[in-house]
């Protein structure tokens, strides 16, 4: 199948909305994949964006609580 490519220019935004369009459109690329399309994004710092928004930082503070209390503490 052919490859089709879409350019988008995005102006007036913060750097917040341009952090939300990123990662909305990273779910969409996700969601999509197991019908088949394969999506590749590509942005300045697009890894950062993504790590940063999908990370749950919940999970990441009982982790160093552990880790401080050492392996067999129970949160």
């Amino acid at each position: 199948m052919k490859n089709k490519k879409i350019t988008l220019t995005v102006s007036n935004i913060s750097s917040k909305q341009w952090s939300n369009l990123v990662l909305e459109l990273n779910l969409m690329r996700k969601a999509w994949a197991k019908f088949g399309p394969v999506i590749k994004l590509s942005t300045f710092s697009l890894d950062k964006i993504v790590r940063a928004g999908t990370t749950n930082k919940h999970q990441e503070e009982n982790n160093d609580q552990k880790k401080r209390l050492g392996s067999d503490a129970e949160l």
